[in-house]
């Protein structure tokens, strides 16, 4: 229900349709697959090997916030690899594949 709204809000021209193609927001768009796969490993690796260092402050603090961002920075990395790397590959390699059955 949400995306339908959206799309029909998207498809008018205003603010709503300017956000949505916000290149920062596209750019998330098309890799959020891949953050999808990635942000938990992330998470989990920095809460296992890293709580004392990173999770140590209270939420609020400066190097709490730091450490925050900074994760979220190695997810965004992280994902955009997985896409470049395989999930584009991937994607490309199924066109063509497809394409010459027809």
């Amino acid at each position: 229900m949400i995306a339908v709204a959206l799309f029909s809000f998207g498809m008018q021209a205003g603010v709503l349709s300017w956000l949505l193609s916000f290149a920062p927001l596209v750019y998330l768009g098309e890799i959020s697959y891949s953050v999808y796969m990635t942000h938990d490993l992330v998470f989990q690796w920095a809460a296992r090997f890293l709580s004392d260092q990173f999770f140590g402050y209270a939420p609020g603090q400066l190097w709490h916030v730091m450490a925050q961002c900074s994760l979220i920075l190695m997810v965004i990395a992280l994902s955009d690899m997985l896409y470049r790397c395989v999930e584009r590959p991937c994607r490309e390699w199924a066109r063509r594949r497809l394409a010459t059955r027809e």
